[in-house]
């Protein structure tokens, strides 16, 4: 990680990695800067940042903590599967709800944990391994933190995340009667539009006092219609039969046919850009069509790798 930074340039994305950083070191969940040593025990990880679109199609720079490159990720054993929430497990509680209570309206519901992996601790006896280097951008030394918290590019941290995602997954079911599911750290539910509103505000102040945070502003008021994982579901009462209509969103499916459109034209997509846009069509088509759709997206994407190795 030394070697790897200092070797490269300097890019108006230090900046921005150097101050999330920053920002961490403030709230406690990082350790303040100290200049990095090359005769440090043990190992650095380094620091870098991507460029993603959000759900709004802004621009953001997220951090990322290399530990596959520091090899911390080759000491993680993964002892048990992950099974995440899906758009059918929403259709499946709407279809018990409504069957339970014909004549009571349905509302659909979702929300977000901030700094989801920030909320998992690391063991004491793990911060040695937990040592990250960033640039000052303003005079290029190397700096070093300890990262007190899971950081975001380690596979524990999807494991740790997870175990404790479920368990507050399974008060706000199991105490509350609130019906979600979960996707890494979103949330989303349907509940009666008489108590809609009142189990908005107890998710929130219930996973609050537990002492982690559902973001308010991803949290909006109940509705016939959410975008929930980048999918546009509503529900439609047609007769004496609730509908779930289930598309992509419209903004993110304009990004994409621009994407393959530019694709198309230039008879070129890099290896990158293309995993990207097959893993996003990918998801879309599972969620909305199910396993069958996304057996070919699938196909595409081993396309893609086999020439990625191949050149």
């Amino acid at each position: 990680s030394m070697l790897r930074h200092s070797s490269q340039q300097q890019s108006d994305i230090d900046s921005v990695i150097f101050n999330l950083t920053e920002d961490e070191i403030a709230l406690r969940r990082m350790t303040p800067f100290m200049p990095a040593s090359e005769q440090h025990q043990g190992p650095l990880t380094r620091r870098f940042g991507v460029l993603q679109i959000d759900s709004k199609g802004r621009t953001k720079v997220r951090c990322i903590d290399d530990s596959a490159e520091s090899l911390i990720n080759d000491t993680t054993d993964i002892v048990r599967a992950i099974r995440m929430g899906r758009i059918s497990d929403l259709h499946h509680a709407i279809k018990r709800l409504k069957a339970a209570h014909p004549d009571c309206r349905l509302l659909l519901l979702k929300s977000d944990f901030a700094a989801a992996y920030r909320g998992c601790p690391l063991l004491r006896e793990h911060l040695q391994y937990s040592k990250v280097v960033v640039r000052d951008p303003s005079t290029g030394e190397l700096l070093e933190s300890t990262i007190l918290a899971m950081p975001f590019g380690a596979v524990a941290a999807v494991y740790a995340w997870d175990r404790v995602g479920g368990a507050l997954q399974a008060i706000l079911q199991r105490l509350f009667l609130i019906p979600c599911s979960r996707y890494v750290d979103d949330l989303f539910w349907c509940d009666f539009e008489q108590t809609a509103s009142q189990g908005r505000s107890m998710a929130l102040q219930i996973i609050s006092i537990l002492g982690f945070t559902l973001a308010p502003d991803k949290t909006p008021d109940a509705a016939i219609s959410q975008d929930i994982l980048g999918i546009s579901v509503s529900l439609e009462q047609l007769e004496n039969q609730l509908q779930v209509i289930i598309n992509a969103d419209p903004r993110k499916l304009h990004i994409w046919l621009q994407q393959v459109s530019a694709a198309i034209s230039h008879k070129f997509i890099s290896h990158q850009d293309g995993e990207q846009l097959v893993g996003r069509l990918g998801f879309a088509s599972w969620a909305i069509w199910g396993p069958v759709a996304w057996t070919h997206t699938f196909a595409v994407f081993r396309c893609t790798s086999f020439l990625a190795l191949a050149s």
